[in-house]
């Protein structure tokens, strides 16, 4: 699953607590990437009906994020 989650430091904090919780537990490997701006793509055939917007994190968040995830699969495995 790849998502773009907003929220406060604090609230960034609580999850990936919880992600970190489950990941010792061996139910998840995860990856995050934290950005104060975002870059919205817009693909568009015609705009009233078909068009597409694809949200980053500015530095690369989704990028960033698998390079953090991969690391920890291969450490697991």
């Amino acid at each position: 699953l790849f998502t773009l989650v907003v929220g406060t430091s604090t609230q960034r904090e609580q999850l990936r607590a919880k992600l970190s919780a489950l990941e010792e537990d061996g139910r998840l490997i995860y990856g995050t990437s934290s950005w104060p701006a975002s870059v919205m793509t817009c693909y568009v055939q015609k705009y009233d009906q078909n068009h597409v917007h694809f949200l980053d994190g500015a530095g690369g968040g989704y990028t960033q994020a698998s390079k953090e995830f991969k690391a920890k699969l291969r450490t697991r495995n």
